[in-house]
């Protein structure tokens, strides 16, 4: 197996981590192993779309859900502040809704400096015990 998978408090998340191969030239690893992944998980999936984004200092994007179109997420960090990630199905931006990223009931233990450089619709988020579900 190239990754190691370790599940967390909230469900349906996990934790992956890639098996990384170096010597003095450098290293390798498998980003991902959709087979593998399956094997795994247990979680059968056709991602659609890669994304990728660089934050400045502080900057938290936030906890995004569509509730039409759902969208599974396979996040990677790269370094830093840096995330690439995976998606399967395509953004509906109308359908796209924000988690209150301070909610005490998720209990994130956000790295943070001072306060977050925000966008409005992550600063306007819902808690989640107000959030609208899936329709």
């Amino acid at each position: 197996m190239t990754m190691n998978v370790t599940r967390t408090d909230i469900p349906d998340v996990l934790v992956i981590e890639p098996k990384v191969f170096g010597d003095d030239r450098g290293f390798f690893y498998e980003s991902f192993n959709g087979p593998e992944f399956e094997a795994l998980t247990g979680v059968k999936t056709n991602f659609v779309q890669d994304n990728h984004s660089r934050s400045a200092r502080n900057v938290l994007r936030g906890l995004h859900y569509q509730v039409r179109h759902p969208q599974g997420k396979l996040v990677r960090v790269v370094m830093g502040e840096v995330f690439l990630y995976k998606t399967t199905d395509t953004w509906y931006p109308e359908h796209e809704r924000s988690l209150l990223w301070r909610d005490s009931t998720l209990h994130i233990d956000w790295p943070l400096q001072g306060e977050p450089l925000l966008a409005a619709k992550d600063a306007g988020g819902k808690a989640l015990r107000e959030a609208e579900v899936f329709a």
